[in-house]
């Protein structure tokens, strides 16, 4: 094993934050193509590398604020709002005041810092001070001490252990959009065949969810994930942040749900759909929907249509909520029993093979995260390892 240093993040590179152009002023952004990042762009992604956000700024809006043109490969990171989102500018980027990033100098690898940060996070997290939210500082990320390689070369050893999984990872996850893409072409294939229109409530059953008294501990941390807005996956949600016992979930009202149930989020974040990768009950900020005589593959693409075309009705207008209400309106055509097993017989082995790919994702995750503090701690040394 190579010999580590001690030192702070600032000596790894250059701490920069960033700025927001004033809303007031549409020239700031209408038009934009300066790629301009906010930690919302990073709540629920999954990647490494990001090239855009939600909005583009002008130049315009760039010069009226104190925000910072970042190279590729800069490292950022949330500092607001929440504290410890991590990721990697796949190309010139700035962000809004909710990042202190670092652009690492010539004796720093990125993707060694990119792992280290994740492997800080939750020290420099404890660091934030604040009353409304907590924050980090500029000078507090300055400071912030931490121990490396003292050459690169085994810096990049290091991250290139740790890349090969997620590298994995996010293959798998290219896959999965792509087999995604290609049962929602055969959905909308069988849909456009379809003429017979029914309520959508006639099809699919909307049940609502609960959440178990919080003061009672016996409720909590126990074997049942329990399904929340933040949890919806891309499809799949294996894991959730919160769990319940057997009898929290006997006094709330939700019931356990079985892979495959579909979820959407009705509260919150709005409007995101996805499905249950394993059983798990779910709270009354998120609807369950299944099929009532449809198979649940049918039932997750109706309802990413219709959800999908609620969104569009309320183009212009705050979309907060969705309410049982919304769904009991909606109008869509029935598919015919042939058209139903066509779109089933084909759709199940790609769900299977979507699901598959999503477990092997969070079994590599598992291993990249039990291997991370042992790599940035120096405890394992990277040159044992084959790659």
């Amino acid at each position: 094993m190579g010999e580590w240093k001690s030192c702070t993040l600032s000596s790894l590179g250059t701490i920069v934050g960033g700025a927001t152009p004033s809303t007031k002023k549409p020239e700031n952004y209408e038009g934009g193509t300066i790629p301009w990042i906010t930690p919302k762009d990073l709540s629920g992604f999954s990647g490494r590398y990001i090239s855009h956000g939600e909005r583009n700024i002008t130049e315009k809006g760039l010069n009226s604020c104190s925000a910072q043109m970042m190279p590729k490969h800069s490292v950022l990171f949330s500092s607001r709002a929440p504290i410890g989102y991590v990721a990697i500018s796949d190309c010139e980027v700035c962000t809004n005041q909710g990042f202190k990033s670092i652009v690492p100098n010539e004796n720093t690898d990125y993707l060694f810092l990119y792992y280290l940060l994740q492997y800080k996070k939750k020290d420099i997290e404890n660091l934030g001070s604040g009353t409304t939210f907590k924050e980090v500082s500029a000078n507090t990320m300055k400071n912030v001490e931490v121990r490396v390689p003292a050459k690169k070369n085994e810096q990049i050893r290091i991250a290139r252990v740790l890349s090969a999984i997620d590298d994995k990872i996010e293959a798998n996850t290219r896959i999965n959009e792509n087999l995604q893409q290609q049962a929602q072409a055969l959905f909308t294939q069988c849909y456009e065949q379809a003429d017979v229109s029914v309520p959508f409530t006639d099809l699919i059953q909307v049940l609502g969810g609960g959440t178990p008294k919080t003061g009672e501990a016996s409720y909590w941390n126990g074997e049942i994930p329990f399904f929340t807005p933040k949890d919806v996956g891309t499809p799949y949600t294996l894991t959730t942040e919160k769990t319940i016992t057997k009898s929290g979930l006997e006094h709330c009202n939700s019931r356990l749900y079985p892979v495959n149930t579909v979820f959407v989020t009705a509260r919150g974040t709005v409007g995101k759909v996805g499905l249950a990768g394993v059983p798990m009950a779910k709270n009354q900020s998120c609807y369950a929907l299944t099929g009532k005589s449809i198979s649940p593959l049918l039932t997750y693409h109706y309802t990413l249509m219709t959800v999908a075309h609620l969104k569009h009705k309320a183009s212009g207008a705050v979309f907060d909520a969705i309410i049982t209400r919304d769904f009991e309106t909606e109008t869509v055509k029935k598919l015919s029993d042939t058209l139903a097993e066509q779109f089933v017989a084909v759709a199940s082995p790609i769900y299977e093979c979507i699901l598959n790919n999503t477990l092997e994702s969070q079994r590599l995750a598992d291993l990249r995260n039990a291997l991370l503090p042992k790599l940035m701690s120096g405890e394992l040394d990277a040159s044992d390892i084959e790659l």
